[in-house]
């Protein structure tokens, strides 16, 4: 009797030895309403062969707790189809290890919608390879609350075309630790509008040698907020080039602690 013409209790009373048993064609038929009642102990019993073999109106299915139960092994068994076919709601219960087996190909297929509902949790479980397997547009599609989970260490393995495609509401919502996170590669690369949407707050993680990646240009689109906001540290790392940039408006901005911070070549 082929399994997609057993009911739903039938397939889920179905012994762990028998399920690994049951060829990829068997599972080939399966229909989504007959996924998502599995239960999570006979969705980890499939095997990678019988996941790749269910069909992409199937993986519909899925339910969170089920994606949960999948270790990497069998998230990689996934297509590129397939994955993209997973729920928005699904692929919320993917786990540390579970996400591991991502692709960057497959994580390239995640569809906004997908991206957005990505947790915090899953976000900082991904790879700087992994993480920087999203387009363009799906770093675009990170929320506030998500780029405000990333840790720095992920924020420095961004690569430069991910960092430049940020928005400002994205770069108003990085963290101290955040900005301290990017490369002199990622401050050197990033537009005006984006520099003036860091927040004061989160100025405070700039590092001297940021600063020294930065051009005049990049230096005019400081408000004067932000310059007052700049560490003594930090701004020690202004060149002789950049800190033309500098209105009389942002140097009478400055405090007594940073006017003293001044090298003699800024000066």
């Amino acid at each position: 009797m082929p399994l997609y013409s057993l009911s739903t209790a039938a397939i889920n009373a179905l012994a762990t030895d028998v399920i690994s048993s049951l060829t990829t064609a068997d599972f080939a038929g399966l229909s989504s309403e007959q996924v998502a009642a599995m239960n999570t102990a006979f969705v980890g019993a499939l095997g990678t062969g019988n996941i790749a073999a269910l069909a992409t109106t199937a993986v519909v299915g899925l339910t969170s707790d089920q994606v949960t139960a999948l270790i990497s092994d069998e998230v990689s068994a996934f297509t590129t189809a397939q994955i993209s076919a997973i729920t928005t709601s699904a692929i919320t219960g993917l786990t540390t290890d579970g996400i591991k087996g991502l692709t960057t190909v497959d994580i390239a297929q995640l569809t906004t919608a997908q991206v957005r509902a990505l947790t915090t949790t899953e976000l900082r479980a991904l790879s700087a390879p992994q993480l920087n397997g999203l387009t363009t547009v799906g770093v675009q599609t990170l929320t506030t609350t998500q780029i405000m989970g990333l840790d720095s260490s992920a924020v420095t393995g961004l690569n430069t075309a991910h960092v430049a495609a940020l928005t400002s509401s994205q770069l108003a919502a990085l963290t101290p630790a955040e900005i301290g996170g990017l490369t002199t590669d990622h401050t050197g690369g990033l537009g005006s509008q984006q520099i003036a949407a860091i927040t004061t707050t989160a100025l405070a993680g700039l590092t001297s040698d940021q600063m020294g990646t930065l051009d005049s240009t990049h230096v005019s689109a400081f408000t004067t907020a932000q310059i007052s906001a700049i560490t003594t540290l930090a701004i020690t790392g202004l060149t002789s080039d950049n800190i033309r940039g500098l209105t009389t408006v942002d140097i009478a901005q400055l405090t007594t602690a940073q006017v003293r911070a001044l090298t003699t070549t800024e000066l």
